[in-house]
């Protein structure tokens, strides 16, 4: 399981940096912190927002639950990933 959330996120940021050609919505790293370091019922009102289906809410708030198991020091390096590969994206 630890190594499946590391997975995902670089994927989705990769699979970001291809739809994006180079700009970034700039809801997304308030998203992505969010989803790393708020408490769920924050994260949810923020996830609403941005007004999702229910199958995606429900699908980001099961990789929240994944999340939220990390330790603080697995998430911040998860972000700091996460961050890196987006920073890639706005300079391609």
């Amino acid at each position: 399981m630890r190594l499946f959330l590391p997975v995902l996120l670089v994927t989705l940021a990769l699979y970001c940096c291809e739809v994006s050609a180079g700009t970034i919505c700039p809801a997304i790293p308030i998203e992505i912190g969010a989803m790393f370091l708020a408490p769920k019922p924050m994260f949810a009102r923020i996830l609403r927002l941005f007004d999702p289906s229910e199958e995606v809410f429900e699908a980001e708030m099961k990789a929240k639950d994944a999340i939220d198991v990390l330790t603080t020091k697995e998430k911040l390096l998860c972000m700091k990933i996460v961050g890196r590969l987006l920073k890639e994206c706005v300079k391609n």
